[in-house]
């Protein structure tokens, strides 16, 4: 990702009009595509703080199924979405005896 300080150099020289787009990434230090996109509203003239860091996450049980992931369950999720999207008329006795699949219960420890 770019930095802000390369983003706001790219506009200030697209702005100036005396460079091409190629020159312009040569001398930021960029690729030409990235000007491109900066210049044609592809991309947003956003860039990354090198000091901001990303916000810590904690993994946790599912609730549904107690395997510890980070929250929303994705496996949950994707099952669900086969048992809908299933073809008709194929037995799905082996979803059921999944553990995602199963009825939640309170009396599971996780």
């Amino acid at each position: 990702m770019l930095s802000q300080t390369k983003v706001n150099r790219i506009v200030e020289l697209l702005e100036q009009k005396e460079l091409t787009r190629r020159q312009i990434a040569k001398r930021v230090g960029v690729s030409h595509t990235s000007v491109y996109a900066i210049a044609s509203g592809r991309r947003g003239a956003h860039g990354h703080d090198p000091n901001q860091r990303p916000p810590v996450r904690t993994a946790s049980r599912c609730p549904t199924c107690g395997v510890r992931v980070y929250l929303p369950c994705v496996a949950c999720r994707a099952r669900r979405f086969h048992i809908r999207t299933r073809r008709r008329g194929r037995p799905a006795a082996h979803l059921e005896a999944a553990t995602c699949f199963a009825a939640p219960r309170s009396d599971r420890v996780a």
